[in-house]
């Protein structure tokens, strides 16, 4: 299932039963080989069908960005702590820390920074 819409409030997605998702409350998706584990803020996590491309797709919200081939994370959830070279791991406000494959750390970083900024901007 396609989504129609950028940065959707919802998705629609099968776990165990069709349900709706509200993409503001998603922390984090991860790939399961052909399923996706949803975080969500409240602690659930739903198993629905579909890889990580799918559920991207579905997601299609400018908060999200790939860290790593096995990880899609809402950065409204990043702790505001910096990713280090050494152990390159984004901590998120739920106190879980994922590794930001090399290859993504640089562009991550430049994200990151212009969302501290925008922040910083507003305040």
């Amino acid at each position: 299932m396609e989504n129609k819409h950028k940065n959707p409030e919802k998705i629609w997605v099968l776990a165990k039963k069709w349900m709706w998702l509200t993409v503001a409350y998603i922390v984090y998706c991860e790939t399961n080989s052909d399923c996706t584990i949803v975080h969500m803020e409240n602690g659930d996590d739903h198993l629905v069908s579909g890889n990580l491309s799918e559920t991207e797709r579905l997601i299609d919200s400018d908060d999200f960005f790939d860290i790593h081939q096995t990880y899609r994370v809402n950065l409204n959830y990043w702790d505001g702590t910096k990713v280090a070279t050494a152990d390159r791991l984004l901590g998120l406000t739920t106190g879980v820390k994922l590794p930001v494959a090399d290859r993504k750390l640089a562009k991550l970083r430049a994200e990151l920074r212009i969302r501290k900024d925008k922040n910083s901007q507003q305040q």
